[in-house]
């Protein structure tokens, strides 16, 4: 009988220890589902004294928005870079290709094609297409000289590179008349008075993927605070939201706007060196 008990309080032995052995392997509820941290947000001046664009904070119908804004140099090196299959991070991009300013491209399709001409270095990735969007054009001759409108060049051969995008925007006080629209970043090639060429980005200041509806952007960049330091008189849009991305260059650290979603195509600008 001693035996047969002595026999049963063992078995309880190894099956509490078994039970303790199976619990002490199992993951903790609370550490099971593991997220990715963002950490390419705007550059705090404090922390990054040596790079910060020019920026402009406005609120428009209550929101509180940042522009950022890069002036591009005449003489500085423009690349349009392809990275439709590559889908390389624009961080890495930046970094290959040695950018001091850079900015995506425009829009492309769930097939990884350009929404529209896309030429560059001469390679065509994309074809012209009628859209009531995608309506400009921004291109660069073999002479370093630069364009931006709603017409193209007449020979495609004498071009660096050739992008279709849009909206081509006037600055002014209306509203573009969108079918559909939304409250994202946006990311724009800009023109002021003096012919001069900004890659700009616009976006909530609580909110670094948000940003104003495409219809208020005429309106949004001719108000008094934003043209007494940036005099735009046109605009070309290009993808925004998690699609977008915005890079500075500095001495000892960077200015990133990062995207979530891969960007299709980036500008690269490399400054002059003296």
């Amino acid at each position: 009988m001693q035996t047969t008990k002595l026999f049963f309080t063992i078995i309880i032995f190894i099956l509490i220890g078994i039970f303790l052995l199976v619990k002490g392997k199992q993951p903790n509820d609370e550490t099971q589902i593991v997220l990715p941290i963002i950490t390419s947000v705007t550059s705090n001046p404090e922390d990054r004294p040596d790079v910060n664009p020019n920026n402009i904070e406005i609120t428009y119908e209550n929101d509180k928005y940042v522009i950022d804004y890069l002036q591009i140099p005449k003489r500085a090196k423009l690349n349009l870079i392809a990275n439709f299959e590559e889908k390389e991070s624009g961080l890495t991009l930046a970094n290959k290709f040695n950018c001091d300013y850079a900015i995506n491209g425009g829009f492309y399709q769930k097939n990884d094609k350009p929404l529209g001409l896309f030429i560059t270095n001469g390679e065509k990735y994309g074809e012209l297409t009628a859209s009531s969007i995608a309506n400009g054009f921004f291109w660069e001759d073999k002479n370093g000289d630069r364009f931006i409108g709603k017409n193209l060049p007449v020979d495609f051969n004498k071009q660096q590179f050739i992008l279709q995008t849009g909206p081509y925007i006037h600055a002014g006080e209306y509203k573009l008349k969108m079918v559909r629209d939304e409250k994202s970043r946006r990311m724009l090639l800009a023109v002021d008075s003096g012919n001069l060429l900004y890659f700009v980005s616009i976006y909530m200041k609580d909110s670094l993927y948000e940003g104003p509806y495409l219809s208020d952007v005429p309106n949004i960049f001719s108000k008094e605070e934003v043209q007494k330091k940036l005099k735009i008189n046109s605009l070309l849009n290009l993808d925004g939201g998690t699609a977008s991305f915005f890079y500075m260059k500095g001495n000892q650290s960077y200015y990133i706007l990062s995207e979530l979603t891969s960007i299709g195509s980036l500008f690269c600008l490399n400054n002059p060196r003296n």
